[in-house]
């Protein structure tokens, strides 16, 4: 099998099911090659969502705040899926606009 991606934990997880599923099927004639493209193809693919309340918590500030900047162009990541009337976005994606936030707000109290 592939190497683990540390990157992706939930993909790693998602992608071991699969490979657990498809090696216990009794008269499935799976190939390795088979099980290792789908473990791949979900590994890089499967990502953490966020809503509101965990991108609130990641950033630290309100719900209301982020609501507010969800409505502003450009303020937020684009939304990966929106269930409802909540929106969702990538969680890698939230992590880098934290990281981005603190570096602007560290140059700006030089």
């Amino acid at each position: 099998m592939s190497a683990e991606n540390p990157s992706n934990p939930i993909g790693q997880d998602y992608a071991d099911t699969i490979s657990e599923f498809l090696e216990g099927q009794v008269g499935w004639m799976v190939s390795p090659d088979l099980i290792e493209q789908l473990r791949d193809l979900v590994t890089t693919h499967v990502c953490e969502l966020t809503g509101i309340f965990e991108t609130s918590e990641i950033l630290g500030v309100s719900r209301q705040y982020v609501s507010e900047m969800a409505k502003e162009p450009g303020k937020m990541p684009p939304q990966a899926a929106k269930v409802r009337a909540t929106p969702l976005w990538v969680k890698k994606d939230i992590e880098e606009l934290d990281k981005q936030r603190r570096l602007r707000s560290t140059r700006n109290s030089s």
